[in-house]
């Protein structure tokens, strides 16, 4: 156990041979027990508690100015979780059994044995390692989230040095978190023995929390080091990746990172910082791997679709046949399986690609890129091989080309139709279904091919033949009222209109005529 800890003690006794006796015993049984105050009377003892704020006090029942009970009721009331261990002779017995409704649970008999004092010792230093790593663990969570703390209490978590490692298991799910299947992952963790694990490495007892990350396939292991020459970090992630996946005994990929450096107490926030950006940037889809600085180094030149993918979307266009570019996509794809590719990399690249698929298709709409991005975060995220990926990626270009591929041979003749039927019908009630039905084309392809041609949407390209007939109006007959010039350009509500007629010229209807003048 690291040499940082310790745990303070008070002893009431009011005879003196017995409170030496009690004093010797304890300092024989265990080192980190500190003797801080010992008194003679309940009245010292309370003020000794209350200024050393101990984590164990020993105390007689029967003492001079107020007894050991009275004590004990003083000292909860002002300190509820501090250790109480009742000295007690065999007379006092009825007195101990009092305690217990102060919450009392040990007591010892006089004269003090060696071997109960072991047991009691050994059980109440387990509570208080358990209570201080649950307290230290909260402060090192508040650290790696940037809270600040002026005070420790008797924490020694300041004086202390720390490595940090991330470990994933499976792909990043940054961008699509709501994905993250909570049973499944928590079933993951519980069959790591993290215990086994930091102790057939360090073969020494030493301090170390698991802390829970934002996304739930991922953790954060921080560990105390009395030494820190007495290991590599290098080495320690090897046999951590090497341990966690035999605990899992499944084919879950899992990533360790690290930076590699031993930090202080108030360096913990930036040194996770450091390393979750290590692991964004580095983690291999579909290869466990560790990462640290100098493996960051060594990963291979990432491969990427060169310039030329526009003009391949371009051609299976024109041919009619998307074959052409799914034999080019699966060319790089096949790449990225050999060699070690970042999922940060073929995100980026995935992305740019059904940027340029949207783009030539002519549906530019924002829903639409947001879509799409949407589905392959979604798709990397929860894809388990690099052959699955491929085929869903090239099923969702699928998806936005076919369109483009069934019509390109009427794209050009049905803009021309579509525009004159808006201009000489624009005052009628028009939307995007009612074109699909009159033209017998599906929506979609319409808006495209119209975009493709015009630089507008159907609709679009309606609201300003509108509100260029509206200005006209106001131009050559100023006594017209607004109501009845947006009726003439198809708005039955004036002030939709005028809304719609601010939202394309900057001004409102009353500031444009005003303009005119």
């Amino acid at each position: 156990m690291s040499n940082h800890e310790y745990f303070t003690v008070v002893v009431a006794e009011d005879e003196q041979i017995i409170l030496e006796d009690v004093i010797d015993k304890i300092r024989k049984t265990e080192s980190c027990f500190k003797i801080v105050a010992s008194t003679m009377n309940g009245e010292d003892a309370f003020e000794a508690v209350s200024r050393h704020q101990p984590d164990i006090l020993f105390t007689d029942i029967k003492m001079p100015i107020f007894d050991g009970l009275e004590l004990i009721r003083k000292v909860k009331e002002h300190n509820p979780d501090i250790y109480i261990v009742i000295l007690s002779g065999y007379n006092d017995f009825s007195y101990a059994q009092q305690a217990i409704l102060y919450n009392v649970k040990s007591y010892l008999l006089k004269p003090l044995r060696i071997e109960d004092l072991k047991e009691t010792i050994s059980d109440i230093k387990d509570k208080l390692r358990e209570k201080r790593n649950i307290i230290d663990k909260k402060y090192i969570a508040e650290s790696i989230r940037g809270i600040k703390r002026d005070h420790f209490g008797i924490s020694s978590l300041p004086d202390q040095s720390f490595s940090i490692f991330h470990i994933c298991l499976g792909n990043l799910y940054n961008n699509v978190p709501e994905l993250l299947d909570t049973n499944l992952y928590d079933a993951y963790w519980a069959e790591i023995d993290w215990a086994e694990i930091i102790d057939n490495f360090f073969n020494i007892n030493l301090k170390w929390w698991i802390l829970d990350d934002k996304l739930l396939n991922r953790k954060i292991l921080v560990i105390s080091l009395d030494d820190p020459s007495t290991y590599t970090v290098a080495s320690f992630m090897n046999a951590l990746l090497k341990d966690i996946s035999q605990n899992l005994n499944r084919s879950v990929q899992v990533t360790i990172c690290s930076d590699e450096k031993v930090v202080n107490f108030s360096e913990l926030k930036e040194s996770s910082g450091r390393i979750n950006k290590l692991l964004i940037g580095n983690l291999m889809l579909f290869h466990s791997a560790v990462i640290g600085l100098r493996e960051k180094d060594s990963v291979n030149a990432q491969i990427s679709f060169d310039s030329s993918i526009k003009n391949i979307i371009e051609k299976a266009l024109c041919l009619n046949n998307i074959q052409i570019l799914n034999l080019e996509i699966r060319k790089i794809f096949d790449l990225w399986s050999i060699g070690k590719c970042t999922q940060k990399h073929i995100q980026k690249e995935l992305l740019k690609i059904i940027k340029q698929v949207i783009d030539i298709s002519g549906c530019r709409d924002i829903e639409t890129i947001e879509a799409s991005e949407s589905s392959t975060y979604r798709f990397i995220a929860l894809s388990e091989s690099m052959e699955l990926l491929c085929v869903q990626f090239l099923e969702m270009i699928q998806v936005y080309l076919k369109p483009s591929l069934k019509y390109s041979h009427v794209s050009n003749s049905l803009f021309p139709k579509i525009e004159k039927y808006l201009q000489d019908n624009f005052t009628e009630p028009i939307n995007v279904s009612f074109l699909s039905d009159k033209f017998n084309y599906d929506s979609s392809h319409i808006i495209r091919s119209f975009k493709k041609n015009s630089g507008l949407t159907p609709i679009q390209y309606l609201i300003n033949l509108r509100i260029e007939k509206s200005k006209e109006l106001m131009t050559e007959n100023r006594l017209l009222s607004f109501k009845v010039i947006s009726q003439i350009v198809g708005y039955e509500d004036q002030n939709y209109f005028s809304r719609i007629f601010k939202k394309v010229t900057g001004m409102n209807p009353s500031e444009y005529r005003e303009s005119l003048d």
